[in-house]
Order: C-alpha cells, then sequence, then structure tokens
C-alpha cells in the first residue's frame, strides 16, 4: 500500500479516504478484500480511468459514478450525491437520450428539479420524451 501511495504521490491516509469513501475496504480480516482494494488502488495510482477500474473490477454500478467523481475531485454528500448539481451534466445526459429519472441520477437531483430545469431552457414535454428548444419552435 505504502509503495502504490508513493507511485501516486500521496500519503496512505489520503488513499484509505479516498477509497473507503467509495466503499471499497481496504483494512479488515477479508483479505481478498483488501486484495481487490489494493488492485483497484494500484490501477488508479497508473492512471487508468475510473470508469475502466470499476468495469474490470466489477464495481456495482452505485459505488462507481463516487470512485469517478472522487478521483475528478467532485465533492460528495454522505448520502453518495454531489454537493451541487451539475446541471450541464443533466442536460447533456438529456441531449444524450437519457429519461429525467436517468439524468436525475447522474447530476445528483431528482427527477422533478430536471423537469424544472428543462424547462426553463425552453425544452418541452411532448409525452413521450424531452424536445430540445430548436424543436419546440419549428413545432410552432
Amino acid at each position: 500500500m505504502r509503495e502504490i501511495a508513493r507511485a501516486h504521490g500521496c500519503s496512505v491516509a489520503v488513499l484509505y479516504r479516498e477509497f473507503r469513501g467509495a466503499g471499497v475496504a481496504l483494512r479488515g480480516r477479508d483479505t481478498q478484500a483488501v486484495e481487490g482494494a489494493n488492485q483497484i488502488v494500484g490501477a488508479y495510482a497508473r492512471g487508468l480511468p475510473m470508469h475502466e477500474i470499476c468495469a474490470r473490477y466489477k464495481v456495482a454500478k452505485s459505488t462507481e459514478g463516487r470512485l469517478v467523481d472522487e478521483a475528478e475531485g467532485v465533492p460528495r454528500r454522505p448520502s453518495g450525491k454531489p454537493r451541487r448539481v451539475q446541471w450541464d451534466v443533466v442536460e447533456a445526459a438529456v441531449r444524450g437520450g437519457m429519461t429525467a429519472a436517468e439524468a436525475a441520477t447522474v447530476g445528483g437531483c431528482s427527477p422533478r428539479q430536471v423537469a424544472r430545469l428543462l424547462h426553463r431552457l425552453g425544452w418541452a414535454w411532448d409525452g413521450r420524451r424531452w424536445l430540445p428548444p430548436a424543436a419546440v419552435k419549428g413545432a410552432h
């Protein structure tokens, strides 16, 4: 663990804190969990993108977003939601074809907040999907 921390340019305490928040057990009697955590930390230290690490080591989806955000420095609440709603991420998610509920999960807010944001930005709901402002203008 010390070598990994040194390679990553930080202290062991920082590594423990970083990955404990992501739900990765770095200590304990379960040697397999510790081994797995060491592999994850090692991959992170080598500069592997967090989404790849999550796929490779089969990290739970609920943990994945938290791991990625922690790696990228997005501050989160203890519940795992981002401290500030990332509205640009929410809008990009909807543009990419996500539903309001999926976009809410990505951005750390409720589907109702997503709907309010999209209405403010000029999007319209046609009963099945969100239509971007350009499509709304053309409809009138």
